[in-house]
């Protein structure tokens, strides 16, 4: 009887270490670029609702998700001269909590928009400050002119 050894079980053993050393080379790899992108802060859902009382502008928080203070309010009369306030400025926080919750009202008194704004344009914008996303927009209208 002949007994001669044979190498063939090594190479297969050495193949699929290789193999399995590429394989995780190439996880390690994938891994470390998608989890070293940062994500983008989520936008928040809310629903907003301006009018006007009299000579006020009122938006009012009517569902969605909390507002914290440094969203920004811009008002924009006749498409000139826009006005920016941060909302912890016009907040009244009914439950003093800081932000804005549903039910609560931002407040844009007439001096603190100075121009006579009968039979005029007005638009207002929110933005949030983390995302930097609008979170509404719109052209509201005195009640005794719709």
């Amino acid at each position: 009887m002949n007994h001669r050894k044979t190498n063939k079980g090594v190479t297969a053993i050495v193949g699929t270490a290789v193999l399995l050393g590429i394989a995780i080379i190439l996880f390690t790899v994938l891994n470390f670029i998608v989890l070293s992108f940062q994500s983008q802060p989520s936008v928040p859902s809310v629903n907003l609702v301006g009018a006007f009382e009299g000579d006020t502008i009122v938006i009012e928080h009517n569902g969605g998700e909390s507002l914290p203070p440094d969203t920004v309010v811009i008002l924009i009369i006749d498409n000139e001269d826009p006005r920016n306030w941060t909302i912890d400025t016009l907040l009244n926080d009914t439950n003093n909590n800081g932000l804005w919750n549903i039910g609560e009202r931002l407040i844009i008194e007439s001096v603190d928009y100075i121009v006579d704004i009968s039979d005029r344009q007005v638009a207002i914008t929110v933005v949030d400050a983390e995302s930097n996303y609008v979170i509404m927009t719109g052209v509201i209208h005195r009640r005794d002119a719709i």
